[in-house]
């Protein structure tokens, strides 16, 4: 159940960012779809990122984990008993 309220969180994420970035995404909720849509939302992020100064892949994760709802989607990520908060071993 909990993980069934991140995946409803990033997905009204995609569709107000998408919606903002005029791009239309044809086959929503298919794995290609979703996918080709969220490269279109990439692409046209591009510019808008390099205008802030991120330039890397690295940069603009830093800035997105610094956002409120990366902060929301990760309290909702169950963690194991005794675990630290993050990401754990692939960081």
């Amino acid at each position: 159940m909990l993980e069934l309220r991140v995946v409803e969180v990033i997905t009204q994420f995609l569709d107000a960012l998408s919606q903002r970035l005029g791009v239309s995404i044809v086959g929503r909720h298919s794995a290609l779809g979703d996918a080709l849509g969220t490269a279109e939302v990439l692409v046209r992020m591009i510019p808008l990122l390099a205008a802030r100064g991120i330039h890397t892949l690295g940069e603009a994760q830093e800035a997105s984990a610094a956002t409120a709802l990366a902060r929301r989607i990760d309290s909702q990520i169950p963690r194991p008993s005794g675990g630290s908060p993050g990401r754990g071993a692939d960081r």
